[in-house]
């Protein structure tokens, strides 16, 4: 689940996915399908986001867009969703910020948010998501032959501005369960991973992370949000115990690579598109 928190792809598509939703709401009002179409391409467009979808399903409590593409400068290949389903609070209809209850379909994999325009900012408050590890890892830029499965779920808020690379400030909660990786045909049963990433004096956010039943992995540090996603800088202290691991094919694993005993303590360094560990004496 780290790696999902940590890749710049995921972090572009989350703000893409939620900034789009609200230019669709603006772009309600009632209209016919023609015109609604035209008001949300001028929008996304002011945005720099080309915005399209197959159907478009109004009924006077929601609105729902199916087989919806998206592509920005940073998603040059698009990205591909199957729903986006919309239901406006009507009470914002009569202030300056308006908001909706926003829900999305990727790939069977479902998130929603509760989506407020707020000055120029856009805020997600009540950030539910629950993923399939395994469709994740295409995302993820590996030298070697990775697959994983297990389940992710995901919850928070953050406050973006679709005009800027990195969220403003928020918190977000991961916990996957069961999840197992396999590295070159090689299954390692990982268990559960937490992992908890803050706003803490903007740009700089604070991460931690465990692993496993008896917390056998715990990692901390700052994630420095300068610049694109893939020159945010992470700093920070993993530590694993190996006598802590229940599964023998794992623990057999981690101690053929500790220097010294059971004890695993390493530095993670680098940016996201090339981060580094260096083991400590």
């Amino acid at each position: 689940m780290k790696q999902f928190l940590d890749s710049p792809q995921s972090t572009r598509r989350l703000l893409l996915i939620f900034a789009v939703t609200l230019l669709l709401f603006v772009g309600i009002r009632f209209d016919s399908d023609a015109l609604i179409r035209s008001k949300v391409q001028a929008l996304a467009a002011s945005a720099n986001i080309q915005f399209s979808y197959q159907q478009l399903h109004i009924s006077p409590l929601s609105l729902r867009a199916t087989n919806i593409s998206i592509v920005s400068r940073q998603i040059p290949k698009g990205l591909m969703l199957e729903e986006i389903a919309i239901s406006p609070l009507w009470s914002s209809l009569f202030t300056d910020d308006l908001a909706a209850d926003v829900e999305v379909i990727w790939q069977g994999n479902r998130g929603s948010a509760r989506v407020k325009r707020s000055d120029q900012n856009i805020l997600l408050e009540e950030i539910k998501a629950t993923v399939d590890v395994a469709d994740l890892i295409p995302f993820i830029k590996s030298p070697i032959s990775l697959n994983a499965s297990g389940v992710s779920t995901i919850e928070g808020e953050l406050l973006i501005n679709p005009r800027v690379k990195a969220p403003l400030a928020g918190r977000i909660d991961a916990s996957s369960e069961a999840i197992a990786i396999n590295v070159m045909g090689l299954e390692f049963p990982v268990g559960n991973i937490l992992v908890h990433l803050e706003e803490k004096s903007s740009p700089s956010w604070q991460w931690k992370a465990t692993a496993g039943k008896n917390s056998y992995m715990n990692a901390s540090g700052t994630l420095e949000m300068i610049g694109g996603p893939r020159q945010w800088k992470a700093d920070g202290l993993l530590s694993l115990n190996a006598s802590n691991i229940e599964n023998q094919m794992l623990n057999n694993f981690i101690k053929s690579i500790v220097p010294n005993g059971d004890l695993l303590q390493a530095r993670i360094f680098g940016t996201l598109n090339r981060p580094q560990m260096k083991l400590l004496p």
